[in-house]
């Protein structure tokens, strides 16, 4: 939305499945990383209102997500009891820690 004016839309993000879960946004304010019930999470352009990236994760129903600071990795937390560490440049998994 856009807070000039009526608040009009800008961008309609479209690609999850199922309800998104998490959301948060770079330092900058350019990219915006989501996460959704349908196991998957994406990285999108704000000025574009594009899907960058997406991942599919396994049996595993995104909760939380958590932009680190001024880098690229993203926390991520899901039901199955795991918190990841993404980075938005490959969409790759850098780390992974079970909390039983």
């Amino acid at each position: 939305f856009s807070l000039e004016g009526e608040g009009s839309v800008v961008h309609t993000f479209s690609g999850h499945a199922f309800n998104v879960s998490a959301i948060t946004v770079n330092s900058d304010q350019t990219q915006i990383f989501s996460g959704a019930r349908d196991n998957t999470v994406r990285l999108w352009d704000m000025e574009t209102g594009k899907n960058i990236t997406f991942n599919r994760t396994a049996r595993n129903i995104v909760m939380n997500a958590k932009w680190i600071g001024d880098t690229t990795l993203v926390a991520q937390s899901s039901e199955d009891l795991y918190l990841r560490f993404w980075d938005t440049r490959d969409s790759a998994v850098r780390c992974a820690f079970n909390f039983p």
